[in-house]
């Protein structure tokens, strides 16, 4: 009478193996795999470098269905070369920034060559202006009789 029942629980574990089987290490590899793929390509948008193609795309299954087609020498390579071209986007972006940093001082640089230009413009006319008055004052001082329009005061 108990004999059934004992190959019953003897035989419940191994069924519910059968059913209940782990994450394979694939899955593993390819769930990690397509998670930095999203975030990679995520970087991509976020950074505006405008990659484009399969390797950048956001969708997670299609960069796990890929994954799992492949080896991981093709993952490893996937991988490197989205990191090395977010990194060349980066440094893109740096010249980019440095770039306008010096076309910025370049247009500083010109402008205040401007105003120094025109304070010494300025002040020329300014010390012009004080001569003439005085060569004027000198003029009709000692009645030279210079006249004109470059002897009026």
């Amino acid at each position: 009478m108990f004999k059934p029942v004992r190959r019953g629980i003897i035989a419940l574990p191994f069924a519910l193996a059968i059913y209940i089987a782990p994450v394979s290490a694939e899955e593993l590899n390819c769930s990690a795999y397509a998670t930095k793929a999203v975030a990679q390509n995520q970087q991509n948008q976020d950074m505006g470098c405008g990659f484009e193609g399969g390797a950048w795309l956001s969708d997670f299954d299609a960069h796990f269905n890929w994954c799992r087609t492949t080896n991981m020498a093709g993952l490893t390579t996937e991988d490197n070369a989205r990191a090395a071209a977010l990194k060349s986007c980066v440094v893109d972006q740096k010249d980019a920034e440095k770039a306008a940093e010096a076309e910025r001082a370049a247009a500083e640089a010109e402008r205040v060559a401007a105003e120094a230009a025109q304070r010494q413009k300025i002040d020329s006319c300014q010390s012009y202006a004080r001569s003439a008055v005085e060569q004027q004052a000198i003029n009709a001082s000692r009645q030279c009789g210079f006249s004109g329009g470059g002897w009026s005061a």
